[in-house]
This record gives C-alpha cells, structure tokens and sequence, in this order.
C-alpha cells in the first residue's frame, strides 16, 4: 500500500485502500491518512484526528491550517522522539510541519543536530531525508548555497529512483537554489530531469511548480511564471490544503504581475497572503509586505519595507530590503573577500560581478561550464552571498 503511494500509483493505492476499508483492515484510518496527505483529490484532504506521532501533526496542519497548534505538537515530537527504529517517518514529517506552519527557523534549529547525529550513525537512508529537509529549510533562510550543498547530499545517498513522487521536494528545492544563485545552466539541466507524472498530484509537485515557476520568472519568460503560480494556487484551493507556508504562490504570481506592470493585482495578492498568515512573525509575512510596498502607494513604501526587513531579521532570515525593495544582505563580510577567495575563484567572481553569464566566463577563462558553476557555489557559501547580483558589494574593485 505504501509503495503504491510512493511510487506514483495513485489509481491503485485508491482501490486498495477502499478494498483494505471494505475488510475493516483501516479501523483508525492510517492508510486513508496517508494517501489523503499525497494524494488530496483522490481521497479527499486530509481529515484532523489529534495524536502524538509526526505524522499525525502534519496531517492536523493540512487539515485545519492551524500554526500554533502544529508548531507545538512538531516540536514536542523532535524533542521526544528517540532516533530508532520507525521513528524516521515521524520525525521528518514534525520537521516539515515546521516548514509548512511558516517556522522555517524552527525546522533548521531541529534539523541541524539531526542531520549530524545520523551523518554519525551513517544511515543512508536517514541522512539522504534529512539533508533534503535541511536543504528546504536553508534555502527559505535565504542561504541556496548551503542549500544546494544539502540536497546534493540527499541525492547521493538515496538514488533518484527511490525517491517516488516525493523526488519533487528536493529537485524543487535545488532548482530554486541554483536559480537563486544565477546558475542558469544548472537549473536547465535539472529542469530537464524527468520524473513521474504522479508527482504532480501530490504536494511535492508544488515544490517543483513552484520553483520552476521562479527560475521562469528570473529568466524573463514572465507570462508562464505567473500560470504555474496560478496553477500551484489553483491546486491547493482545491485540495484544501492553501497553507502559505507550503508554497507562498501569492507572493510568486504578484511578483510576476509586478514584471508585468499589474501591481494593483499584486497588492491585492499582497494583502490576501497577510490576511492569511496574520500578524506572527514570519518569513512569508516579510514578503508579503515587501510586496505590498512595491506595488501600493510610494507613501507607504519606506516603511512597509523597513517592517518587511524586522519581519525577516526576527525569523532568522539574513536577507533585508532596502528603499528600493532590493533584497541584500545584513552586512558585508568580514575579511576581504580577496583574503577569503583563491585566485581562481575571484577570477570567476569578478567576472561573474560584471554581469557575464556562466557559459561566457567559461570562454574567458577557458574553463568548463560546470567548474564555473562548482567555483560560484564555493563563492556565495565564503562570502555569505545568496544573489548573483551581490557580488559586487563584495568584491574591493570590479574590473570595468
């Protein structure tokens, strides 16, 4: 049954359910749980029932879209769960309760000794989860580097066929690191990546949507951005499931409407992702109002934009914004960034401040595409960068 759900077979993980049902082998509703979290219209959206596991708090979370409740129940389960046995399943899913009740904070401060302690036991399996879970976690903080280093690990240690439709987590999550990060290329080749059709039928496939939709939106094909965060939003209307903290796609499709000189419909969008999140500090709320200043009235910019920067710097995200609405980070770092690169990546990085692409730095230094992209990952993760366009701030002099 399981393995039907994982692995992308959603018609007949539903007729084995209903026969498993008509047998009364699901008297608690465990099995029908699990498929309404993956699969929401086959079965419906998932049903609250209260419980200590994991799992049952992020199905709780799904159900009811109640934060405070689900912060409470994933963290007293990370804080009491022994690492043994089949806890795993209930653990990862307390981390992405976190993730999805908008705490990314939170899910990094629990993930982090996490990830360590089975990096010890050397568990494949555990790591390759918690790495992925960790990478998700780092890239809403604002570090895709760091990012992209997790999911890496996650994917070396758990082979891509073994993922099922939850391979949409982690490719989404370093798709839209790397497209963070300016690494066009890389996004193309991952984006080419195929993956079961299934995955779109399940919350991981708005993972990917999603980011797919941002690197789309970065790379100017603006009009297709704004239909797949239509499309995420259109989804998680209907499964009931339009938590802000899963996929802010508000904030993507106003951010697109922006490019395309709607901001009346962005502050709209604006406005209707803060009504939904409230007045508790969080990371979408930062750019909720970061987007609402952009697109509602120059009067209010200033200080919506200074409230969007508190917002971010309260949950841990580096990033600020300043008058503009240009995300940068807290402050420069600390030797020179001469005394932190090798020669070699300043080269790059210099040449990347200018504004060449990946592939014409390639030419320039007659080196491959691919040792670009390994010496701008090395680059943002010394200097604490997360932009492409933050080089400069970073760099003593960049070469005119």
């Amino acid at each position: 049954m399981m393995d039907l759900v994982r692995t992308g077979r959603p018609d007949e993980a539903v007729r084995t359910l209903e026969l498993l049902e008509r047998a009364g082998r699901d008297p608690g509703g465990a099995l029908r749980d699990w498929v309404a979290v993956w699969y929401p219209e086959r079965t419906g959206p998932p049903v609250a029932r209260g419980g200590r596991r994991g799992f049952d708090v992020l199905r709780d979370l799904l159900a009811t879209g109640a934060r405070g409740p689900a912060v409470r129940g994933a963290e007293e389960v990370l804080g009491t769960c022994p690492m043994e046995g089949d806890a795993l399943e209930s653990l990862t899913a307390a981390l992405a309760a976190l993730v999805y009740a908008d705490r990314a904070d939170l899910a990094a401060r629990w993930s982090q000794p996490l990830l360590e302690q089975t990096t010890a036991h050397c568990d494949p399996v555990w790591l390759g989860l918690f790495a992925a879970v960790r990478g998700e976690t780092l890239l809403r903080q604002g570090d895709p580097a760091a990012a992209a280093e997790c999911v890496r690990t996650a994917l070396s240690h758990i082979p891509w066929q073994d993922w099922g439709v939850a391979i949409g987590i982690p490719l989404g999550t370093m798709i839209a690191a790397k497209t963070a990060l300016g690494m066009t290329e890389c996004v193309i080749r991952y984006l080419a990546v195929p993956i079961p059709e299934a995955v779109f039928q399940t919350p991981a496939g708005l993972h990917y949507r999603a980011a797919r939709a941002e690197f789309r939106r970065t790379s100017g094909n603006v009009e297709q951005a704004l239909a797949d965060y239509r499309e995420c939003g259109a989804l998680m209307r209907r499964w009931n499931i339009d938590l802000p903290g899963l996929v802010a796609w508000r904030i993507g499709a106003g951010e697109a409407l922006l490019a395309l000189g709607r901001p009346a419909e962005a502050a709209a969008l604006a406005r209707e992702h803060l009504e939904l999140v409230g007045s508790a500090p969080s990371r979408t709320r930062g750019l909720a109002l970061r987007l609402l200043a952009l697109s509602g009235p120059a009067e209010q910019r200033n200080r919506l934009l200074e409230e969007a920067s508190a917002v971010l710097r309260e949950t841990g995200d580096p990033r600020e914004v300043d008058h503009t609405g240009r995300e940068t980070t807290a402050a420069p770092p600390t030797p020179p960034a001469r005394a932190l690169l090798s020669d070699a990546e300043y080269k790059v990085a210099e040449l990347a401040a200018r504004g060449l692409s990946n592939r014409q730095i390639s030419s320039r230094l007659y080196i491959t595409v691919s040792t670009v992209e390994q010496h701008l990952t090395r680059i943002y993760r010394k200097l604490g960068a997360t932009r492409r366009n933050q080089l400069p701030e970073f760099l003593e002099t960049v070469p005119r």
